[in-house]
């Protein structure tokens, strides 16, 4: 009989524990956005994909799994927060810049590493040219710098409709 005067209150207790953990699951980091072009003062064949919740993996994001076109052009960011590391790549599986290429083909011609560094940080629309011509640790937008970027240096690759994948870390 006294177990059951125990059970209600701890019952009580884990209802209360487990009640908030829904708002944690469903809290928004933030969006990427990615369009194909910028027409008229518009995204052209845009989509949106989620900042990830805060930890230390890298999150690997074929822009065609989420909607967008690959070979995009422009990047804008919406409420991310600060230390977010964004990496583009002109490479369908994002892979890292060959150090020896082999020609041809070319794996991949560039990467480039931008961080948020301003909280939130909401942009306008970003050529990746804008991104190319940034010297590294610039600003290209405001709240955004630029890390690293690599470039296969044998000749000058188009940045132009090359963005075709996206990794993300939002450092906690």
């Amino acid at each position: 009989m006294k177990i059951q005067y125990l059970m209600v209150p701890v019952l009580s207790l884990l209802q209360a524990c487990s009640h908030g953990t829904d708002a944690v699951a469903a809290q928004d980091y933030g969006r990427l956005l990615i369009a194909e072009r910028y027409e008229n003062q518009a995204p052209v064949n845009s989509c949106s994909i989620p900042i990830p919740a805060p930890s230390y993996s890298m999150h690997t994001y074929t822009l065609e799994d989420h909607g967008c076109k690959r070979n995009s052009d422009y990047f804008s960011m919406s409420n991310v927060a600060s230390a977010v590391e964004i990496r583009f790549y002109d490479q369908v599986d994002c892979k890292e810049v060959p150090v020896k290429p082999v020609f041809p083909p070319f794996e991949n011609n560039w990467t480039a590493h931008v961080e948020t560094i301003k909280h939130p940080t909401t942009t306008r629309w970003v050529k990746m040219t804008e991104v190319r011509d940034t010297p590294v640790r610039g600003i290209v937008v405001a709240g955004v710098q630029l890390l690293k970027k690599e470039v296969i240096s044998s000749f000058v690759p188009p940045w132009e409709h090359q963005l075709s994948c996206v990794k993300i870390r939002n450092l906690p």
